[in-house]
């Protein structure tokens, strides 16, 4: 079976982190809330990790 391999996704949380869209914020929560059930996935985790900091701090 062939498998697409993920990218980081870092660039993308780095860029909602500098927006102040309510749109984009809205579209974080819906991503970090749709990979929860593969959060023990080693870049999934990392992915949350670096989303949950920017979800924290717009409360």
């Amino acid at each position: 079976m062939w498998r697409r391999r993920a990218g980081s996704g870092g660039p993308a949380v780095e860029a909602v982190g500098k927006t102040a869209s309510d749109r984009v914020q809205k579209k974080l929560i819906k991503v970090y809330r749709a990979t929860e059930q593969f959060a023990r996935v080693g870049r999934v985790a990392e992915l949350r990790g670096q989303m949950k900091p920017l979800l924290l701090a717009t409360g």
